[in-house]
């Protein structure tokens, strides 16, 4: 009996960890499981973080994401994040100023960024219902 726990337990395992896909961000590329499929750059003094599709970069980016400390480098509560889906002209804004890298990752898990830069804009819309914050006008410059 024992046994048969442990190999269902050791096989639901192997199993979930079969499917997650590794995601990277490498000297301007990003990796999907090691294979490039997208680009990015950041500009601003690392303000400003620009993805695109893997050989685009002349064209419009896909996803742009702006930080935004209000001037006031030392006070933290005013700081904020936007993100703006360039294509389909789409914007939100979150208080919490993640990485920009983690943010694209949590996009890609929640199947708004396709693996070969498409956005899907069902889960883009839900997306920005879900974590749009719609910050007070005084944060926004």
């Amino acid at each position: 009996m024992k046994n048969t726990i442990t190999l269902a337990i050791l096989f639901l395992f192997f199993t979930c960890t079969t499917f997650a896909q590794e995601i990277k961000f490498k000297k301007g590329f990003v990796l999907w499981d090691g294979e490039k499929v997208m680009e990015y750059r950041i500009e601003n003094f690392g303000n400003e973080f620009y993805l695109y599709e893997l050989g685009k970069t002349d064209e419009e980016e896909i996803v742009l994401i702006m930080a935004r400390d209000n001037n006031t480098k030392e006070f933290k509560d005013d700081d904020y994040n936007k993100i703006y889906f360039s294509k389909q002209k789409q914007s939100l804004e979150i208080s919490q100023s993640y990485m920009f890298k983690a943010q694209i990752e949590k996009m890609i898990r929640k199947k708004v960024i396709s693996k070969f830069g498409t956005v899907d804009e069902a889960n883009m819309q839900a997306y920005i219902d879900k974590f749009d914050e719609d910050l007070p006008q005084l944060l926004r410059p």
